[in-house]
């Protein structure tokens, strides 16, 4: 068994039996838990990075360090492939819907980039529902942020036709919108918000009515 491996079992110890503090938990175990290969262990590291940002102590060099962690939870299986005997054996949806999310309580636009990675690549409609909820709530524009967002409205790809999907990506718009302008938005993506609103488009009353809303405060 690896020297990290042990590590990582006896924090898990640690923090089961004696209830640890996440403040005193040093971020370098909880990378390591985060790059275990054990499902439990990344659970444990998302926990405590929830507690950190719960309770407001991440700062300076702490903070980027969370960010890195979690973009790297939130790309696996996706981006970053482990595969065990032919097996992907990393392709853990939760665990990247819960990082893609915490990603969005940060507040860090340095977060971006992942979040469009994910908007990029996963396949999960839970996941990338997330994803544009954490684009709102970080709330900057970005130069990708624009045409992905068409791309996600106009149902580029199949996954992408989901009514939950489509309603979180239209009050992401929304929020980004109240924040930074209505300026940033391209014809393309109020060309996708028509699209969404019209009888017939396949989406259920209240995302039409959503869109047509949105549409009409930009």
């Amino acid at each position: 068994m690896s020297i990290k491996k042990l590590l990582i079992m006896s924090l898990f110890s640690v923090l089961a039996l004696n209830s640890v503090s996440a403040e005193s938990v040093e971020l370098p175990f909880i990378r390591g838990m985060a790059e275990s290969s054990e499902l439990k262990y990344k659970k444990v590291a998302l926990s405590e990075i929830r507690n950190l940002i719960q309770e407001g102590s991440m700062t300076g060099t702490k903070e980027g360090e969370v960010v890195s962690i979690l973009n790297y939870l939130a790309c696996e299986g996706v981006v970053s492939l482990r595969y065990e005997s032919l097996r992907l054996d990393n392709d853990y949806i939760m665990v990247r819907n819960e990082a893609v999310r915490l990603l969005g309580q940060t507040g860090r636009s340095d977060a971006l980039d992942t979040l469009m990675t994910v908007l990029q690549n996963d396949t999960s409609t839970l996941v990338l529902s997330s994803a544009v909820t954490s684009c709102g709530e970080i709330g900057l524009t970005h130069e990708r942020m624009n045409p992905l967002f068409t791309r996600v409205l106009k149902g580029h790809k199949s996954y992408y036709r989901d009514d939950a999907l489509i309603s979180d990506t239209l009050r992401a718009v929304r929020v980004i919108s109240a924040q930074n302008g209505s300026a940033f938005w391209s014809s393309e993506l109020r060309s996708a918000l028509v699209d969404v609103a019209v009888p017939g488009s396949g989406y259920g009353r209240n995302t039409r009515k959503l869109a047509a809303e949105v549409l009409g405060e930009l």
